[in-house]
């Protein structure tokens, strides 16, 4: 993940008015960036007498981060005009050198509907992204089917994770309640970006079908959601049960389809 400070100097003192960022597409003779450049704000604070502080990271067309850019890249406006350097002055620095952890979910859907083959496959993806994390990554695993059930608290010991793995079955229970199950998973994330600081989280959902028990809604997950990124892969065993543009509205960072 990449992270740039911008650092905003309000000359006529006090407390800097408040500004927004967006970002244009851009090209140089070294790179092209395909469609567009995003930048995300991460954090932004009013430091006294007259300094705002942004940390945003960028990503390209492809959602992949951008390491390359310098300050001669940023342009800040004002009322979409150039900032007057005798009123304001800015800084952007790369932190590369913060320390940062990464926090997983793993959100398994162990209804009966699933089926102990596709289980077995879903438990097997989950085995192979634990034994490939970071680490000092953290990981969280969840099963839900009527209900959600937290199967081991966020950890880096790789054999307790696996072992809680192993121990996942499929459950007695047909119903699905993916949107509680989702909201339980993004309550238990926590993105912190500071100048001392930075922790991203992210969830990885695997379900079989669609909200069945209806204690929430698609419209309160996606609140809930904002910018936190989830993976969601769906295994697709029953046209009627299955709801795909559904899945792929609460899969922000990218949504797969298995045909089962």
């Amino acid at each position: 993940t990449y992270y740039w400070r911008v650092r905003v100097a309000w000359n006529q003192g006090g407390i800097a008015p408040e500004f927004h960022m967006s970002s244009r597409w851009s090209t140089s003779s070294f790179f092209v960036y395909p469609d567009y450049i995003r930048l995300i704000p991460d954090s932004v604070f009013v430091v006294e007498p007259n300094y705002v502080n942004v940390m945003l990271h960028a990503l390209d067309g492809e959602n992949e981060g951008i390491t390359v850019l310098e300050q001669d890249d940023f342009e800040l406006l004002e009322n979409d005009s150039p900032i007057s350097p005798t009123e304001s002055r800015y800084q952007v620095s790369k932190l590369d050198q913060i320390p940062s952890n990464l926090q997983t979910v793993l959100m398994l859907d162990n209804s009966l509907s699933i089926g102990e083959d596709n289980l077995d496959s879903i438990k097997n993806a989950a085995r192979s992204f634990i034994r490939n994390k970071a680490e000092d990554q953290e990981i969280s695993i969840f099963v839900f089917a009527d209900m959600v059930e937290n199967v081991i608290d966020f950890s880096t010991d790789t054999t307790a994770l696996l072992s809680a793995i192993d121990n996942i079955v499929l459950t007695q229970f047909s119903g699905t309640d993916l949107y509680s199950a989702t909201l339980t998973g993004l309550a238990a994330m926590e993105n912190k970006f500071s100048l001392t600081q930075i922790q991203q989280s992210f969830m990885l959902l695997f379900t079989d079908g669609k909200d069945l028990a209806g204690r929430a809604t698609l419209d309160s997950v996606l609140n809930a959601r904002g910018n936190k990124q989830i993976y969601a892969v769906g295994v697709k065993l029953n046209e009627a049960d299955f709801d795909e543009p559904t899945l792929r509205q609460i899969g922000n960072a990218a949504t797969f389809v298995d045909e089962g």
